[in-house]
């Protein structure tokens, strides 16, 4: 039906998408005043009037002096476009059932060989990525790690096609594992689609004073003031022993993670099986907590080590809210119990 619209009346699927955008921008900053919306969206103010006059005739803004909200219709109509989403009506039994265990807004499963693991979950991604995504201006956070270096090979330019896409990198980065580092993630998925990217030079764990010194500078302050606004973060989520190694973590702290029984790691954060937080590093970029209020979180995990990691992740995050995509192993794991 969605390929249909966009042959019969393509002016007016654009238009749409556009409307559901401008939707979704003001439900992630509400209350937000004309001028500053204009400015985060790249509107002319002339233009934004106009689109917001004609939601407000449809009853789905409302319009005081804080600013500009949803009403409770804008919301519920914005969750229904959502649900229209392609996304979900092609999940397949398993990955039905798989979201409907782990409380996933959306599983898709990377179905290949163990050689072409890395391109199949690129490829995934890619699609999520293209339904998901507006035309026009995007920022997507990316977080480091190996599963998001090997998918870079799965990606391709066709993404960035009537879409302006800047890559942000969700957390800083200096030391000896350059390669899977989110500065350089970000650089190698712009690069691969032809996009644009920033980069933020600065330690991914830091003191407080520090933390406080760092963000005054304008560099990092841009890129901090852009994770605010992106709409998108992709990220992974790690096996608690192999993180805490890759940190090079003091004994004394991997002994305090098994002894709380920390199973995995994600934004910084060592958890138990239940959800609960064990550790919770100081860090520059990105947190867990900013999960909830991004629109479209999406978890790439492979590996069926990671399944209790997985598992206990989505404890910790709203029900039916993260898009997940993960390999077969993963997948036979979690539906075996």
């Amino acid at each position: 039906m969605k390929n249909l619209f966009q042959q019969l009346v393509p002016e007016y699927y654009r238009q749409m998408l556009h409307r559901v955008h401008l939707l979704s921008a003001i439900n992630q900053r509400q209350p937000i005043g004309r001028r500053m919306l204009a400015k985060e969206l790249a509107y002319s103010e002339r233009t934004l009037r106009s689109d917001i006059e004609v939601l407000r005739q449809l009853g789905l803004v409302e319009i005081a002096k804080q600013g500009i909200s949803l009403s409770s219709k804008g919301i519920e109509v914005l969750k229904a476009c959502e649900k229209q989403s392609p996304l979900f009506s092609n999940m397949d039994e398993e990955e039905e059932e798989i979201a409907s265990l782990l409380g996933a807004r959306i599983v898709k499963i990377a179905r290949s060989s163990v050689e072409e693991k890395g391109f199949a979950l690129g490829e995934q991604l890619e699609l999520v990525l293209n339904d998901l995504l507006p035309h026009g201006k995007d920022m997507i956070a990316v977080t480091g790690g190996t599963t998001l270096a090997s998918l870079v090979s799965g990606l391709s330019s066709r993404l960035n096609v009537d879409r302006e896409i800047e890559f942000v990198p969700a957390r800083g980065g200096i030391g000896k594992t350059h390669h899977i580092q989110a500065n350089t993630i970000a650089e190698a998925m712009a690069t691969k689609i032809n996009a644009d990217y920033q980069s933020l030079f600065v330690p991914e764990q830091v003191s407080t004073e520090t933390y406080h010194a760092l963000i005054e500078e304008p560099s990092v302050h841009l890129v901090l003031n852009k994770l605010e606004h992106v709409d998108v973060v992709v990220f992974s989520v790690g096996d608690a022993k192999t993180m805490a190694q890759r940190r090079m973590m003091s004994q004394a702290l991997m002994e305090e993670l098994d002894q709380h029984d920390a199973v995995g790691e994600a934004f910084g954060v060592f958890f138990n099986p239940d959800g609960k937080v064990v550790l919770k590093l100081p860090r520059i970029g990105l947190h867990l907590s900013d999960v909830e209020r991004i629109r479209f979180p999406i978890a790439v995990v492979s590996g069926k080590q990671k399944v209790r990691a997985l598992k206990a992740f989505m404890k910790m995050v709203p029900h039916h809210h993260v898009v997940l995509i993960i390999d077969e192993e993963i997948s036979h794991s979690i539906l075996k119990g």
